[in-house]
């Protein structure tokens, strides 16, 4: 399953990557400033908090 969008501010993405590089090998939760500027031009004012083990993740952002 992978909801990309449910408005401006809301995002959530639940999925499966086997082809990502970065996985964590223990359950892990992530902290993602979408604001930081290694982010470039797709910088967004907000956050996304990412659940992950292996491949699968759950990603909650809150953009405002």
């Amino acid at each position: 399953m992978e909801l990309k969008a449910l408005n401006d501010r809301f995002r959530l993405l639940i999925g499966r990557t086997p082809q990502e590089v970065e996985k964590a090998v223990l359950p892990t939760i992530l902290w993602i400033n979408t604001n930081h500027p290694s982010f470039e031009e797709v910088r967004h004012r907000g956050f996304m908090i990412v659940v992950g083990w292996w491949d699968w993740s759950i990603k909650v952002g809150l953009f405002y």
